[in-house]
Protein backbone atom coordinates (compact mmCIF):
# COMPACT_ATOMS: atom_id res chain seq x y z
CA UNK A 1 0.00 0.00 0.00
CA UNK A 2 1.59 3.62 -0.55
CA UNK A 3 0.75 6.21 1.58
CA UNK A 4 -1.26 9.20 0.11
CA UNK A 5 0.37 12.45 0.03
CA UNK A 6 -0.75 14.93 2.44
CA UNK A 7 -2.83 17.65 0.03
CA UNK A 8 -2.68 21.90 0.70
CA UNK A 9 -5.74 22.65 2.80
CA UNK A 10 -8.09 25.43 1.65
CA UNK A 11 -7.38 28.82 3.19
CA UNK A 12 -9.49 29.54 5.87
CA UNK A 13 -10.67 32.21 8.58
CA UNK A 14 -12.50 32.46 10.99
CA UNK A 15 -14.13 36.00 12.65
CA UNK A 16 -16.98 34.08 14.56
CA UNK A 17 -16.22 33.80 18.19
CA UNK A 18 -17.53 30.75 19.28
CA UNK A 19 -16.00 28.35 16.64
CA UNK A 20 -13.09 27.24 17.98
CA UNK A 21 -10.78 24.85 15.85
CA UNK A 22 -7.29 25.58 16.22
CA UNK A 23 -5.37 22.72 14.98
CA UNK A 24 -7.40 21.58 12.20
CA UNK A 25 -7.36 22.74 8.56
CA UNK A 26 -9.77 22.89 5.96
CA UNK A 27 -10.54 20.12 3.32
CA UNK A 28 -13.25 20.74 1.58
CA UNK A 29 -17.29 21.69 1.43
CA UNK A 30 -20.21 19.29 1.17
CA UNK A 31 -23.72 19.09 1.39
CA UNK A 32 -25.59 16.21 3.02
CA UNK A 33 -24.70 13.74 5.28
CA UNK A 34 -20.81 13.24 5.00
CA UNK A 35 -20.44 9.99 7.01
CA UNK A 36 -23.33 7.96 5.54
CA UNK A 37 -22.51 5.90 2.31
CA UNK A 38 -23.64 8.04 -0.02
CA UNK A 39 -24.68 11.25 1.59
CA UNK A 40 -21.54 12.85 0.32
CA UNK A 41 -22.07 15.61 -2.39
CA UNK A 42 -19.84 18.83 -3.65
CA UNK A 43 -21.33 22.24 -2.69
CA UNK A 44 -22.57 23.62 -6.01
CA UNK A 45 -20.69 27.49 -6.16
CA UNK A 46 -21.50 29.87 -8.74
CA UNK A 47 -18.18 31.18 -9.11
CA UNK A 48 -15.67 28.73 -10.77
CA UNK A 49 -12.03 28.75 -10.58
CA UNK A 50 -9.98 29.07 -14.19
CA UNK A 51 -8.14 26.33 -15.95
CA UNK A 52 -5.64 24.72 -14.17
CA UNK A 53 -2.64 23.02 -16.17
CA UNK A 54 0.14 22.91 -13.87
CA UNK A 55 -0.66 20.93 -10.83
CA UNK A 56 1.61 19.28 -8.00
CA UNK A 57 1.41 15.73 -6.10
CA UNK A 58 0.75 18.13 -2.92
CA UNK A 59 -2.18 19.97 -4.26
CA UNK A 60 -3.66 17.79 -7.46
CA UNK A 61 -6.94 20.05 -7.61
CA UNK A 62 -4.15 22.77 -8.99
CA UNK A 63 -5.76 25.84 -6.52
CA UNK A 64 -6.23 26.62 -2.94
CA UNK A 65 -9.95 28.24 -2.23
CA UNK A 66 -10.16 31.31 0.21
CA UNK A 67 -13.06 31.65 2.62
CA UNK A 68 -14.29 33.25 5.28
CA UNK A 69 -16.60 32.65 8.48
CA UNK A 70 -17.92 36.11 9.44
CA UNK A 71 -18.41 36.95 13.01
CA UNK A 72 -22.63 36.20 11.96
CA UNK A 73 -21.98 32.84 11.21
CA UNK A 74 -22.14 33.20 7.36
CA UNK A 75 -19.58 31.56 4.97
CA UNK A 76 -18.22 33.34 2.43
CA UNK A 77 -15.66 31.97 -0.84
CA UNK A 78 -13.69 34.88 -1.48
CA UNK A 79 -11.55 33.81 -4.22
CA UNK A 80 -8.58 31.22 -5.46
CA UNK A 81 -5.24 31.19 -5.44
CA UNK A 82 -3.21 29.25 -7.92
CA UNK A 83 -0.06 27.91 -6.44
CA UNK A 84 3.09 27.33 -8.91
CA UNK A 85 1.86 29.58 -11.68
CA UNK A 86 1.63 33.02 -12.76
CA UNK A 87 -2.04 34.06 -11.62
CA UNK A 88 -2.64 36.47 -8.80
CA UNK A 89 -4.65 35.49 -6.00
CA UNK A 90 -7.62 37.75 -6.21
CA UNK A 91 -11.22 38.27 -4.89
CA UNK A 92 -13.97 36.65 -6.61
CA UNK A 93 -17.31 37.88 -6.02
CA UNK A 94 -17.54 37.37 -2.57
CA UNK A 95 -19.82 34.54 -3.04
CA UNK A 96 -22.15 33.87 0.07
CA UNK A 97 -22.95 30.10 1.00
CA UNK A 98 -26.46 29.38 1.24
CA UNK A 99 -28.26 26.22 2.30
CA UNK A 100 -27.06 23.47 4.61
CA UNK A 101 -23.83 22.44 4.12
CA UNK A 102 -20.56 20.90 5.95
CA UNK A 103 -16.93 21.78 6.51
CA UNK A 104 -14.95 19.22 6.83
CA UNK A 105 -11.86 19.86 9.21
CA UNK A 106 -9.22 17.56 9.65
CA UNK A 107 -5.76 17.36 11.65
CA UNK A 108 -4.24 15.21 8.72
CA UNK A 109 -5.33 12.67 6.29
CA UNK A 110 -5.68 9.45 9.04
CA UNK A 111 -6.58 11.45 12.17
CA UNK A 112 -8.91 13.51 13.69
CA UNK A 113 -11.76 14.50 10.89
CA UNK A 114 -14.81 17.09 12.01
CA UNK A 115 -17.56 17.90 10.04
CA UNK A 116 -19.32 21.53 11.07
CA UNK A 117 -22.85 21.97 9.94
CA UNK A 118 -24.46 25.18 8.53
CA UNK A 119 -28.40 25.23 8.79
CA UNK A 120 -30.22 28.12 6.18
CA UNK A 121 -26.36 29.30 5.51
CA UNK A 122 -25.35 30.00 9.37
CA UNK A 123 -23.09 27.91 11.19
CA UNK A 124 -23.78 25.76 14.05
CA UNK A 125 -22.05 26.74 17.13
CA UNK A 126 -23.68 23.59 18.96
CA UNK A 127 -20.51 21.16 19.21
CA UNK A 128 -22.24 18.52 20.27
CA UNK A 129 -24.23 18.47 16.55
CA UNK A 130 -20.61 18.71 15.06
CA UNK A 131 -19.67 15.55 13.58
CA UNK A 132 -16.24 13.64 14.58
CA UNK A 133 -14.78 11.03 13.34
CA UNK A 134 -10.73 9.08 13.85
CA UNK A 135 -10.70 11.03 16.59
CA UNK A 136 -7.29 10.11 18.42
CA UNK A 137 -6.43 7.54 15.63
CA UNK A 138 -2.75 8.00 15.12
CA UNK A 139 -0.66 6.96 11.09
CA UNK A 140 0.28 4.09 12.80
CA UNK A 141 -3.09 2.76 13.56
CA UNK A 142 -4.36 4.26 10.22
CA UNK A 143 -2.06 1.81 8.65
CA UNK A 144 -2.92 -1.20 10.78
CA UNK A 145 -6.57 -0.96 10.39
CA UNK A 146 -6.16 -0.45 6.29
CA UNK A 147 -3.75 -3.57 6.45
CA UNK A 148 -6.01 -5.51 8.37
CA UNK A 149 -8.94 -4.82 6.15
CA UNK A 150 -6.80 -5.74 2.96
CA UNK A 151 -5.80 -9.32 4.48
CA UNK A 152 -9.73 -10.13 5.23
CA UNK A 153 -10.99 -8.92 1.88
CA UNK A 154 -8.13 -10.33 0.06
CA UNK A 155 -8.11 -14.01 1.46
CA UNK A 156 -7.43 -15.71 -1.88
CA UNK A 157 -4.14 -16.80 -3.40
CA UNK A 158 -2.57 -16.75 -6.62
CA UNK A 159 1.25 -18.03 -7.37
CA UNK A 160 3.01 -17.35 -10.32
CA UNK A 161 6.90 -19.63 -10.71
CA UNK A 162 9.42 -18.15 -12.76
CA UNK A 163 11.56 -21.15 -12.81
CA UNK A 164 15.56 -21.56 -11.41
CA UNK A 165 16.59 -18.29 -12.62
CA UNK A 166 13.37 -16.53 -11.24
CA UNK A 167 15.65 -13.90 -9.59
CA UNK A 168 17.05 -12.61 -13.07
CA UNK A 169 13.50 -12.57 -14.12
CA UNK A 170 11.88 -11.09 -11.72
CA UNK A 171 14.41 -8.00 -12.20
CA UNK A 172 13.30 -7.58 -15.89
CA UNK A 173 10.00 -8.41 -15.71
CA UNK A 174 6.57 -7.36 -13.56
CA UNK A 175 2.70 -9.41 -12.74
CA UNK A 176 -0.10 -7.32 -13.39
CA UNK A 177 -3.55 -8.63 -11.92
CA UNK A 178 -6.28 -6.77 -13.21
CA UNK A 179 -3.84 -3.67 -14.23
CA UNK A 180 -2.22 -3.46 -10.78
CA UNK A 181 1.55 -4.62 -9.96
CA UNK A 182 1.46 -7.47 -8.23
CA UNK A 183 3.72 -8.73 -5.40
CA UNK A 184 4.00 -11.11 -2.45
CA UNK A 185 2.69 -9.16 0.60
CA UNK A 186 5.29 -8.86 3.96
CA UNK A 187 2.85 -11.26 5.50
CA UNK A 188 3.17 -14.00 3.25
CA UNK A 189 5.75 -16.58 2.23
CA UNK A 190 6.07 -17.44 -0.99
CA UNK A 191 7.19 -20.90 -2.62
CA UNK A 192 10.54 -21.46 -3.94
CA UNK A 193 11.02 -19.04 -7.34
CA UNK A 194 8.11 -17.95 -6.88
CA UNK A 195 5.16 -15.04 -5.89
CA UNK A 196 2.51 -15.30 -4.16
CA UNK A 197 -0.26 -12.64 -4.50
CA UNK A 198 -3.62 -12.16 -3.15
CA UNK A 199 -6.49 -10.97 -4.58
CA UNK A 200 -10.25 -11.14 -3.85
CA UNK A 201 -12.54 -13.87 -4.87
CA UNK A 202 -13.64 -13.97 -7.85
CA UNK A 203 -12.87 -13.69 -11.70
CA UNK A 204 -9.37 -12.06 -12.48
CA UNK A 205 -6.63 -11.55 -15.31
CA UNK A 206 -2.88 -11.64 -15.21
CA UNK A 207 -0.67 -10.88 -17.33
CA UNK A 208 3.55 -10.45 -17.55
CA UNK A 209 5.28 -7.80 -18.95
CA UNK A 210 8.70 -6.12 -19.01
CA UNK A 211 9.72 -3.94 -16.26
CA UNK A 212 10.26 -0.87 -18.68
CA UNK A 213 6.98 0.70 -19.20
CA UNK A 214 8.51 3.47 -21.28
CA UNK A 215 9.72 1.15 -23.85
CA UNK A 216 8.58 1.50 -27.49
CA UNK A 217 7.82 -2.19 -27.90
CA UNK A 218 7.51 -3.81 -24.46
CA UNK A 219 7.15 -7.22 -24.76
CA UNK A 220 4.20 -9.04 -22.69
CA UNK A 221 2.63 -12.44 -21.97
CA UNK A 222 -0.69 -13.56 -23.29
CA UNK A 223 -3.10 -12.18 -20.96
CA UNK A 224 -4.96 -15.28 -19.21
CA UNK A 225 -8.32 -14.76 -17.28
CA UNK A 226 -9.26 -17.07 -14.33
CA UNK A 227 -11.11 -17.45 -11.09
CA UNK A 228 -10.36 -18.18 -7.87
CA UNK A 229 -11.67 -18.71 -4.13
CA UNK A 230 -10.14 -19.19 -0.29
CA UNK A 231 -10.70 -22.54 -0.62
CA UNK A 232 -8.92 -23.06 -4.29
CA UNK A 233 -5.51 -21.87 -4.89
CA UNK A 234 -4.40 -20.86 -8.52
CA UNK A 235 -0.65 -21.31 -10.17
CA UNK A 236 0.36 -19.92 -13.30
CA UNK A 237 4.04 -20.77 -14.34
CA UNK A 238 5.91 -17.85 -16.34
CA UNK A 239 9.01 -18.76 -18.82
CA UNK A 240 10.92 -16.64 -21.35
CA UNK A 241 11.45 -19.31 -24.06
CA UNK A 242 13.28 -17.47 -27.60
CA UNK A 243 12.28 -13.87 -26.52
CA UNK A 244 8.98 -15.14 -26.15
CA UNK A 245 6.83 -14.35 -22.89
CA UNK A 246 5.32 -17.38 -22.21
CA UNK A 247 2.54 -17.87 -19.23
CA UNK A 248 0.17 -20.73 -18.34
CA UNK A 249 -1.89 -22.28 -15.61
CA UNK A 250 0.51 -24.67 -14.13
Amino acid sequence: MQAMTVQRPEGFICRHKDVKLEGYFLGFVTTGNPVIQGGYCVYEFSTLPKPVKIVSSALWRGYVSHYLLDEHGHLYLQGFEYPGQRVEFCDIAHEKLTGDFYLAFSKGIYIDRTYVPFKDGVVVTDESLWIKENTGRTRNSWMLEAEAKFLEENNCFVSIDFGVNALAIQEQYTVYIDGNIASTHKKDIAPKNSILMRVKQGDHRIVVRELDYKKKDRKESETLYFSVTPEHEVHFRFRVVNDELQLSVD
